[in-house]
């Protein structure tokens, strides 16, 4: 069995909710820092507004279910599980 993690990190300003990730990967980057957790409490000013924003929390989305599909055949999307089933059933 294969557990794949994929993490997508993002992050807007609050007042012109422009994108604020190349703020916050310079940062890390410049501060040699590995989590994002240990931004919590910093201040990120906006590169396209100027606001300053505090970073509050840092929120985790584990996705329990997810319809999988085909992109020619959407309405016959199969849920995770139900997609495992039909690929372990015995042939």
């Amino acid at each position: 069995m294969i557990l794949r993690e994929t993490k997508i990190s993002e992050c807007w300003c609050e007042k012109c909710h422009k994108g604020q990730m190349p703020a916050i990967h310079q940062i890390l980057f410049d501060e040699k820092e590995k989590n994002l957790e240990s931004l919590v409490g910093r201040k990120i000013k906006c590169n396209n507004c100027g606001f300053e924003n505090t970073i509050e929390d840092i929120l985790i989305v584990i996705p329990v279910e997810f319809l999988v599909s085909s992109q020619y055949e959407a309405s016959k999307g199969k849920s995770n599980s139900d997609l495992n089933e039909w690929l372990n059933a015995p042939s």
